[in-house]
């Protein structure tokens, strides 16, 4: 299986990249969002921008905070000049943070796995092949089999908000939904890479997700919440951590279907 393309990993057939044509015009694209996600006009995270050259992206990383880019999260593809900006809501916030935490305390508190092993680094950036970055939502590093600063996490939780197909139709009814995947790392032989290998570029891995067999989706919408798949989620411990289980005090992280309803309700909860 060949790795996808940078324009696949970038959504650009779904979300098409505009030009940034003065920095107003990016500031105001987020804030825009922002508003429109706060007051439910809008329920697509997303924005794509094209024509951002290394240089412009440089500049755009220096000046976060006047651009109003301070919360949001940068995925930038340097090979086709495009960055993918994620605008943040409160529920999308919760969602990764919940979610993220409760395997933090599964592996922490009731396995007692060392701190150092369960490292939170939040949204760092981490670096790519062909100069593209990406900042996580919630991301866990193992420190002693990962400790150099350029090197990638073991395991991330991200969060979004997309546009839902009721939405695009018209519907007034208030769709509230919990969609859950599990993606798991795809490792190739890496390719030669020019100039000298730094600890920095010796960091970089060769690899992309595939998606889990698992996926859960639970619908806040009704009285009753609306769940669809299996009666648990299994997080296994060596992708969680990056070596196998002591046993028999370490073992793979089980969410069951009344804990995810439970983590479900949190993440609404004076939302709706």
């Amino acid at each position: 299986m060949e790795p996808p393309s940078a324009s696949q990993l970038a959504l650009t057939d779904i979300h098409h990249p505009a030009p940034i044509r003065e920095p107003q015009d990016f500031k105001s694209a987020i804030e825009n969002r922002f508003t429109a996600l706060e007051d439910g006009s809008l329920e697509d995270s997303y924005l794509s921008f094209s024509g951002v050259t290394p240089q412009l992206f440089e500049y755009i990383e220096s000046r976060r905070n006047a651009l109003g880019a301070k919360r949001v999260r940068f995925t930038y593809f340097a090979d086709i000049e495009t960055l993918i900006v994620k605008v943040p809501s409160e529920a999308h916030e919760k969602a990764h943070a919940i979610i993220g935490h409760e395997i933090f305390l599964r592996l922490r508190g009731h396995m007692a796995v060392d701190g150092d092993e369960v490292v939170p680094v939040q949204s760092t950036t981490f670096h790519g092949s062909g100069g593209s970055s990406k900042e996580a939502d919630s991301a866990y590093k193992n420190l002693n089999v990962r400790s150099q600063v350029a090197s990638w996490p073991v395991w991330v939780v991200e969060g979004g908000m997309s546009e839902s197909k009721e939405r695009l139709r018209g519907d007034a009814s208030c769709q509230r939904t919990i969609k859950i995947e599990t993606w798991v790392p795809e490792r190739r032989p890496p390719s030669p890479a020019p100039g000298p290998r730094t600890g920095a570029r010796g960091a970089i891995p060769t690899l992309w997700a595939r998606k889990g067999d698992d996926e859960v989706e639970m619908d806040f919408s009704a009285k009753t919440p609306i769940y669809h798949g299996p009666p648990s989620l299994v997080f296994q411990f060596s992708q969680l951590v990056g070596r196998p289980p002591n046993l028999p005090g370490e073992g793979d992280v089980v969410l069951t279907r009344q804990e995810l309803l439970r983590l479900g309700r949190t993440i609404w909860r004076g939302i709706i």
